[in-house]
């Protein structure tokens, strides 16, 4: 049974997103969600709440601890993730187009059907990441770690690599260059 309390949490929090009021809303669930008032779950509930609201605030989330939140399906389009910990993080369809994911940690990170389109993951830690059916398409993955990753049907036409670049076990990158080349980037297969 629920308790009381949880219950006007909850309740207060759908008000606060159906009365047009979605930060209130939003931090209403996500005190429910994290639980009490410690330091640490108050800060992650503010980097969630930063995330979750980014495109209205326009607050930076460079170097922001969102490890093993759930951003399912989030807009952080041209996002500033520079740094960020997004570790285990769920990240189930999320749209990442354009947004610089410079050195970010997304190992073990969730991300199926994610749309990394034209993001900036150099040097980035993608290290056993599942990244089933992402797009990827003119991604800047120079240097990046992308060991144990699942790609399986991930879109990287165009993707930009280099011999820094660490693919999955059964992938080779062919770096583009001659005349005959559609473009800068890379061709994988298996």
């Amino acid at each position: 049974m629920i308790e009381r309390d949880v219950l006007l949490v909850l309740v207060g929090g759908i008000i606060g997103i159906l009365g047009g009021v979605v930060g209130a809303g939003v931090e209403a669930i996500l005190a429910y969600k994290l639980g009490g008032r410690s330091e640490s779950k108050r800060r992650r509930r503010e980097n969630c709440l930063a995330a979750l609201s980014y495109h209205s605030t326009g607050e930076s989330l460079r170097l922001r601890d969102l490890a093993g939140l759930d951003l399912t399906e989030v807009n952080l389009e041209l996002a500033d993730l520079h740094g960020a910990d997004l570790s285990k993080t769920r990240l189930w369809g999320a749209k990442l187009m354009g947004a610089n994911l410079l050195a970010a940690n997304l190992a073990d990170a969730a991300a199926p059907y994610a749309n990394l389109q034209q993001a900036r993951l150099v040097h980035a830690s993608l290290e056993g990441a599942d990244l089933h059916g992402a797009g990827l398409e003119y991604a800047d993955l120079t240097g990046a770690n992308l060991l144990r990753a699942n790609l399986q049907d991930a879109r990287l036409a165009e993707a930009i690599l280099d011999d820094s670049t660490l693919m999955p076990k059964g992938w080779e990158a062919v770096v583009a260059s001659g005349p005959d080349d559609t473009g800068p980037g890379a061709a994988l297969y298996r």
